[in-house]
């Protein structure tokens, strides 16, 4: 099966017709405590979801994946904002769905990864995937998405 799922801290748009990405204002998660980080649900109609995520941290851009999110489950990607945007990348298990955006950035594309840098020139087995871009402005807690169907 091929993880398809990144979260990155550039997108300024978002452009997939299928999927929708909801907001939810719902501090309260019975997976984790949220105080001031960003985390994605999967609430939609797929049994798994996986996400590249990328975030700046100590003065560079760190973008991770593959991480599994259950149906009905959540999971913290960051538990403190450090930037205010965030990036990911997310697509279901049977790569029926994919929640992207308009900021390209590399990924692996079947292996769990860390890749540091904002560069483009992708090398070896990591290509540039369309992640959508997190808006973290103005929060002041914990911010929550939900990965929808349409």
């Amino acid at each position: 099966m091929r993880i398809f799922v990144m979260i990155a801290v550039f997108l300024t748009g978002f452009s997939i017709a299928l999927p929708a990405v909801a907001q939810s204002n719902d501090a309260k998660n019975p997976d984790v405590a949220l105080d001031n980080g960003w985390r994605l649900c999967n609430k939609s109609d797929h049994e798994d979801v996986y996400v590249a995520y990328s975030y700046f941290e100590n003065d560079r851009w760190v973008t991770k994946g593959w991480r599994r999110i259950n149906k009905d489950r959540c999971e913290v990607f960051q538990s403190k904002f450090t930037n205010k945007t965030a990036y990911f990348y997310a697509i279901s298990g049977n790569e029926k769905a994919e929640w992207d955006g308009d900021v390209n950035l590399c990924a692996h594309e079947d292996e769990k990864f860390e890749y540091f840098g904002d560069d483009f020139d992708c090398t070896g087995d990591y290509r540039l995937f369309p992640f959508y871009a997190l808006d973290l402005t103005g929060a002041t807690r914990g911010v929550t998405r939900n990965l929808t169907s349409n």
